[in-house]
């Protein structure tokens, strides 16, 4: 039995939950992306939750790879799961991290920015320990889609962005930057879909938080049963019709 067991809360992953794989292999989908940038490369996976993520990139070229999330459960499941060579983990703050100056070649930011209540601190904290050549991929839920209303439909999200107020807050502390959308056509395009995503801004908010948690999985099972990478596209058309963001940005 596992010592170190995580519940699935709405938002953190959990590797190996059935119930999640479809979330599972699109949380995949976004450190594929960002794995093209990480071959012999220092990496830290800023807000790396149960840690899949950041030992995908170590397996996948990252010369060394440090994950560290505000949750000491979390890291602890990640430290008991992914001790590898070449990886670590620790807990820290990402609005607050305790690196030097210019200590990364890559710092990967997936599904982060949109708990944190001082993002644009965070943002700063990204700037100052990537090197002077180095690149963030940030990902987060575009607004457009995911929360069509004031305030978020998420109970963990305190603030999503639209996709010009993610580009205006990056753009002030990189000088380049490259905006993707990811979107899963097999879900998106689906006619269930597409109606109770109609339906969600008046149905989420009176909805208990476990049935509100729960939505999103099962209609995705119910949609399709076995999700792969295959099924996953990421582009720079169209982005603000995407549900997901993802932002190259170099310094």
């Amino acid at each position: 039995m596992d010592s170190n067991p995580l519940v699935y809360d709405g938002e953190r992953l959990v590797p190996g939950d059935q119930r999640l794989k479809n979330l599972l292999v699109e949380d995949r989908a976004k450190f594929h992306f960002a794995s093209q940038y990480v071959a012999h490369k220092i990496v830290l996976d800023a807000g790396c939750g149960a840690g899949q993520g950041t030992a995908y990139l170590a397996r996948n070229g990252a010369c060394y790879a440090v994950g560290i999330d505000i949750s000491l459960e979390a890291v602890t499941y990640a430290r008991n799961h992914y001790m590898e060579h070449d990886l670590a983990f620790g807990r820290m703050d990402a609005a607050r991290l305790g690196f030097c100056d210019r200590t990364f070649d890559l710092v990967t930011s997936i599904e982060v920015i949109e708990h944190l209540s001082e993002p644009e601190c965070y943002v700063a904290e990204t700037r100052r320990v990537l090197k002077d050549d180095g690149t963030l991929v940030l990902s987060t839920p575009n607004k457009c889609i995911s929360s069509p209303t004031p305030g978020t439909m998420w109970p963990h999200h305190i603030h999503e962005f639209y996709p010009e107020e993610l580009e205006a807050l990056l753009i002030r502390y990189f000088s380049e930057l490259e905006m993707w959308g990811m979107w899963i056509p097999a879900y998106d395009q689906h006619p269930v879909r597409r109606l109770v995503h109609w339906l969600a801004p008046f149905i989420k908010p009176i909805l208990p938080l476990r049935l509100r948690t729960r939505s999103l999985p099962t209609l995705q099972r119910l949609i399709k049963s076995d999700l792969t990478l295959d099924d996953i596209s990421i582009s720079r058309q169209q982005i603000a019709k995407k549900p997901t963001l993802i932002a190259v940005c170099r310094v």
